[in-house]
């Protein structure tokens, strides 16, 4: 499920359908039909477009404004487990093991990032377009050229497949670009992107595989399979708050 900054709510389903909803209203706007199996990732391109990733292995570019489908990526093996536009590209992750990089107008295929040895379960393009980071459930953390599709370092080795990937800035005041990653050994890792992704440090407290992270600002949440939400103060490095209702 997303939210655009105009209200309206996209929410995929294992039906294979995905829906534009009124927040206010409470009301379905428009049906998005076209994907044969659960849908897996949506994101948001400005106002006019919406592009969602399928266990079918497509991705599809929509009008966000109609539910008109405009375009479909066919290219991947496997189930499609996250999507990312940055510029005029648009980047996959999926569990053959790939990233792939498309040209967000044609639908051309055009740079395949090999290297993983399982599933790809998340990735992040930088604000400068020309670097990327990906996990897998091969239990590495790999940073990538965009232009080139080369892998430039593999920088993590966890104990278990390493499942989320987020950046964080300046988070001590002192500016700076930040990775973290979540893994299912129950580790929180973070390392300093602009200082030659130096390690930094491991956040401990989830007792079990952790599924999420989200952040905002020096405030990391993260929830686990030990039912767990956790909210962690970045600058300090500790948890300051804990669910445990689920």
């Amino acid at each position: 499920m997303i939210t655009s900054p105009e209200g309206v709510i996209y929410t995929g389903s294992d039906d294979g359908d995905i829906r534009s909803w009124a927040a206010e209203r409470q009301v379905i706007l428009h049906f998005f039909k076209g994907h044969t199996k659960t849908i897996s990732s949506l994101t948001l391109h400005g106002k006019k477009h919406l592009y969602s990733g399928s266990f079918d292995n497509d991705i599809r570019k929509w009008d966000a404004e109609t539910g008109e489908c405009l375009q479909t990526f066919r290219g991947h093996t496997d189930i499609v487990t996250g999507i990312a536009v940055k510029n005029d590209y648009i980047y996959s992750s999926s569990a053959d093991k790939t990233i792939r990089k498309w040209n967000t107008e044609d639908g051309t295929l055009l740079l395949t990032f090999a290297g993983h040895t399982s599933w790809v379960w998340d990735f992040v393009v930088m604000e400068d377009g020309f670097h990327m980071y990906s996990c897998s459930q091969d239990r590495t953390v790999r940073k990538w050229n965009c232009t080139t599709g080369k892998c430039m370092k593999v920088m993590e080795e966890a104990k278990d497949c390493v499942c989320r990937i987020a950046v964080a800035k300046n988070i001590d005041g002192l500016g700076g670009t930040h990775l973290i990653t979540a893994s299912w050994d129950g580790i929180i890792r973070e390392y300093r992107v602009d200082e030659g992704d130096e390690f930094k440090r491991e956040l401990k407290g989830h007792s079990t595989k952790i599924k999420n992270i989200m952040v905002k600002g020096r405030i990391l949440v993260s929830g686990g399979d030990d039912n767990e939400v956790r909210i962690w103060d970045l600058k300090h490095g500790k948890t300051v708050c804990v669910s445990s209702r689920h």
